[in-house]
């Protein structure tokens, strides 16, 4: 059993809710600052992140915003 592991996300999938903060007008560099998440993360699709960091950044969003349903929002507004 490895202990050692790290769950990652492809950043690509990460992409709606970071636009869906730019949309909402909320600062994304210093949440990902919070989340120690690179600044670049926004411009590589190709890039992966821990998805413990990932979920960081959206739950201190939600929270400091006062975006409760922030998971609905980004569906609403994603193109599929």
């Amino acid at each position: 059993m490895n202990t050692g592991s790290v769950p990652i996300i492809r950043v690509s999938g990460v992409r709606p809710f970071l636009t869906a903060m730019d949309h909402i007008g909320a600062p994304r560099d210093k949440y990902l600052r919070q989340a120690k998440l690179p600044l670049l993360v926004y411009d590589d699709a190709h890039a992966v992140v821990p998805a413990l960091f990932l979920w960081k950044l959206l739950e201190q969003f939600a929270l400091s915003e006062g975006v409760e349903d922030f998971g609905l929002f980004v569906a609403a507004h994603t193109p599929l």
